[in-house]
């Protein structure tokens, strides 16, 4: 019922910290946070989370691109792609949206996130 009912909806991941879980989520057609979310993908955070973004992240997000370093600036034992694919991005991706993008679909409610 529930895509009758809403416009997007997704569940809370349960992992200890508030993450939404990507594996499954529903959308209307061209929802516009879907839309947000395409056009994110694959980009690194500190070039479009404004505000949000750590002050640490965006210095070491300028220092990698400038060629200052030998290599990137990613933790042992994680890869890239990890920041700008999976539950991360799509949480920060919707957080996102919901800032900025009107995510309303006439005759629907906008969003619903079930618990886990």
């Amino acid at each position: 019922d529930l895509h009758h009912r809403f416009s997007f909806f997704t569940g809370a991941s349960n992992v200890g910290a508030f993450e939404l879980n990507n594996g499954l989520f529903a959308a209307a057609p061209e929802h516009p946070m879907v839309q947000f979310l395409m056009e994110h993908v694959n980009v690194p955070w500190p070039e479009w989370g404004g505000d949000d973004v750590d002050p640490g992240q965006k210095i070491a997000y300028q220092l990698e691109r400038s060629g200052m370093l030998k290599g990137p600036l990613v933790p042992p034992g994680q890869a890239p792609f990890l920041a700008t694919t999976g539950p991360g991005f799509f949480t920060r991706g919707v957080m996102q949206s919901l800032k900025r993008v009107e995510t309303s679909v006439p005759g629907l409610a906008p969003v619903a996130v079930c618990p886990a």
